[in-house]
């Protein structure tokens, strides 16, 4: 098991959409070419999807269609075998630089984060978590 991996959240919708999930698989691959990927798709349109060859990656087709953001949570938990931590990314976020020194710091930190919080509402999203198992 390596020390943390990526859990990578893709919705393919068209030609252009494919381009950016591999985009973004491509850009892990030129900084971690051996660090487990798992792939969840949300509900893609097949059509469209270019298939990929690595023994690193793994892909699930998502049973909980269009959940979208809270599908990485549900199958880490799922796959916890496969690596300690886990970065989670959409199919549109591309990492450009190691980032070991964040991912090691932390157990729960963001890679980035907005100045304005006004539509946060913490206390229905505690709520909202607390349902959930596992939570």
């Amino acid at each position: 098991m390596t020390s943390f991996g990526f859990i990578l959240l893709r919705n393919v919708r068209c030609e252009q959409s494919n381009c950016f999930w591999q985009e973004s698989l491509a850009c892990i691959r030129r900084i971690y070419p051996y660090h487990k990927v798992l792939i969840i798709d949300d509900n893609s349109n097949y059509e469209f999807v270019t298939l990929i060859q690595d023994a690193n990656v793994v892909l699930v087709d998502s049973e909980y269609k269009g959940r979208g953001e809270i599908l990485p949570y549900i199958y880490f938990l799922r796959y916890a075998h496969l690596f300690e931590k886990a970065v989670f990314i959409h199919d549109t976020a591309y990492i450009r630089q190691p980032i070991d020194d964040i991912v090691a710091r932390s157990e729960n930190i963001p890679l980035w984060d907005f100045a304005n919080h006004h539509w946060d509402n913490v206390e229905a999203e505690k709520g909202l978590l607390a349902r959930l198992n596992n939570s």
